[in-house]
This record gives C-alpha cells, structure tokens and sequence, in this order.
C-alpha cells in the first residue's frame, strides 16, 4: 500500500494541470513535450534541468502519456536552444522566477552566512540550502560555478568565527 500511495503522490506531483495544457497549444510535439518537463521541473526543484539526465524515465513517460505523445520526443528536446530558451522565459513569466544577479548572489552569501553556517559550519547540506533558498526567493540558481559563493560564504564565517575566538581569547587574558 506504500508503494502505491507513494506512486500517487508521486504523479500527483507531474500531473499537468487544466490550467497548464492550454500553454502547449501551437507547440510541436516535441516542443509541447519539452516545455511541459522544463515547467513542472522548475515547479518542484526552483531550477531548471541542466541536462535531460536530470528528469528520469518514469517523469518523461508519465508527462508523455498525459500529452498523448512518445516520451522519446524528449531525446531531441534541446533546452538551450531558441525554443528551449523562450520556453523558460516564458516559465519563469509564468511562475513569478527571475534569473539571478549579482545582488542574488551576495543576499545568499550574506543569508548562509548568518543563517546556515553557524548551524552546519561545515556547509555539508549547504548547497539544498542555497537551492531552498533561490527557490523562496522566486530566483532561477545560477550555473553551478556561480555556486563557488557557497564556499567563499564557508571560508567568509570561519574566518569570522577564528577572529572571534581570538578576540575573545586575547581579551581573557589581557585581564589576568
């Protein structure tokens, strides 16, 4: 019975909604295809797919089914490509994201500093965070090299944390 409330949610998740199927009217097959996985990829992760290995199998095929199409149409689907770069301009519209900016960047170098760091100083689960982060924030991650702030944010609040300490340190035993 897991399995199959798993499965449920699971394609509750993919399922396209009335409101949605109207946008893929005039695509091509593959384009309505593509635009389809690229939407519902960005409703549930924030972020777009940065390759088709990102979506498995069971995701195209389910979203394949429901537009009466071959999920093999999605293995000429190029995202970066002029379709698929109007098709996330057009999500992005749609679902209220903005590509991030500098001033992105540095709110989330501030915010992990303040917020994450100080309880995982080791930045483990530093990266979901960051990606949680873009998301509450309606902001499309940069590439991951960009992420690079991640661990200048790390090094930033061990620094901090090192002065602190020898700050503090150095003001104990000025008062012996």
């Amino acid at each position: 019975m897991d399995n199959w409330q798993d499965k449920t949610e699971w394609k509750d998740l993919w399922l396209l909604t009335p409101e949605q199927v109207p946008l893929l009217s005039g695509m091509t097959d593959k384009g309505r295809l593509g635009f389809a996985i690229q939407l519902k990829f960005m409703e549930m992760y924030g972020r777009f797919p940065s390759s088709g290995k990102d979506v498995s199998m069971d995701v195209i095929q389910y979203l394949a089914q429901q537009l009466g199409l071959s999920g093999d149409l999605f293995s000429s689907y190029e995202p970066l490509d002029r379709q698929g770069l109007r098709h996330r301009q057009t999500i992005r519209r749609l679902l209220g994201y903005h590509p991030s900016a500098d001033s992105d960047l540095r709110q989330l170098f501030d915010w992990l500093c303040a917020e994450v760091l100080p309880l995982d100083p080791k930045a483990l689960h530093a990266r979901e965070a960051a990606f949680d982060w873009f998301r509450e924030q309606r902001t499309e991650p940069p590439a991951t090299a960009h992420l690079e702030r991640i661990r200048s944010a790390t090094y930033h609040y061990e620094e901090t944390l090192l002065r602190a300490l020898l700050n503090k340190s150095d003001s104990g035993r000025a008062s012996l």
